[in-house]
């Protein structure tokens, strides 16, 4: 195949499956490829649906929308995944008591049975990925990976994870309080209340 030399006539190349955006596709489907063909069908399951699981897994009670954030993929995809894993048992979704409009999400029962069955085989797909790297490359990827998803963001490295984490607290201590306050008007209206009589 010909290529046009775009360069030399000083219009910007146009995307080729040499270049080194192209290689990072292709490990991402290259590495999701045997889940769609066996896990996928055998456990119906989507592999957005399992990318949402996997999030759970380390990160139970967060809200749909930081799936999104965490994830990388786009809102519909993370619904559809979570409307799909809720229908089928895999999640429960539980109110947030700060946040009327919040949906707290969690793996069930059945989802941490699945989780762990084909969480082995991930594990097992990791190191056949990074198995050829030493711990200072590996380390050095990671470092990589952090500053592209940065660029790509538009933000500082971790600045996202540091964001959830201090809202995630945030959100704790302002529960904390919260029930402390309960508890206080409560034993203060039942020592007002009269016991009954046995």
């Amino acid at each position: 195949m010909v290529r046009r030399d775009t360069a030399a006539a000083g219009v910007p190349p146009l995307p080729h499956d040499r270049e080194l955006f192209f290689k990072l596709v292709r490990v991402v489907n290259l590495t999701g490829r045997p889940f769609v063909e066996t896990l996928a069908r055998r456990h119906r399951l989507s592999l957005n649906e399992w990318r949402t699981m996997i999030v759970l897994a380390s990160e139970p009670g967060i809200a749909a929308h930081e799936i999104v954030e965490v994830t990388g993929l786009d809102k519909m995809s993370v619904s559809r995944a979570v409307t799909a894993l809720a229908r089928q048992g895999r999640i429960v979704k539980r109110d947030d008591p700060l946040d009327a409009r919040r949906a707290r999400l969690e793996l069930s029962a059945a989802g941490h049975r699945l989780y762990e069955q084909i969480g082995v085989f991930g594990r097992a797909r990791e190191q056949q990925l990074f198995g050829g790297l030493d711990a200072a490359e590996r380390a050095q990827l990671e470092a990589l990976v952090d500053r592209l998803i940065a660029a790509i963001q538009g933000q500082a490295p971790e600045a996202g994870a540091t964001r959830r984490r201090r809202a995630r607290a945030d959100a704790g201590s302002t529960a904390r309080s919260t029930l402390v306050t309960i508890d206080t008007k409560w034993a203060r209206s039942s020592r007002r209340i009269r016991r009954p009589t046995l």
